[in-house]
């Protein structure tokens, strides 16, 4: 069973990107059920949860990717706390402009 084989075999750091992951898709789901069901007057808010949801999405799987110990081949010179570092600058950044795009 794949759920018992992540759970026993994935560091608990690499579970909370996990978790950001899933929860970021079902609330772009959640954004666009609404959207569709209740209309999108504000559509500009609606295209900036969606992009925000599926940048902060990218910005995770990136964290993950760069964090986990099993790509430290790949991504040599990049620490886990860089990772980080560049994680929280890029997030600002998203969260910043969401907010300027939808006015």
């Amino acid at each position: 069973y794949m759920g018992n084989n992540w759970s026993r075999s994935t560091s608990p750091r690499m579970k909370v990107c996990d978790v950001f992951c899933v929860y970021y898709l079902i609330l772009a789901l959640i954004s666009v059920v609404y959207c569709l069901v209740f209309g999108s007057y504000p559509f500009n808010a609606f295209l900036s949860a969606v992009f925000s949801c599926v940048g902060f999405f990218v910005l995770t799987v990136s964290l993950r990717m760069q964090a986990n110990p099993a790509n430290a081949a790949q991504f040599k010179g990049i620490k886990p706390q860089t990772a980080f570092n560049h994680f929280a600058l890029c997030a600002t950044l998203l969260s910043l402009v969401t907010v300027h795009f939808m006015g």
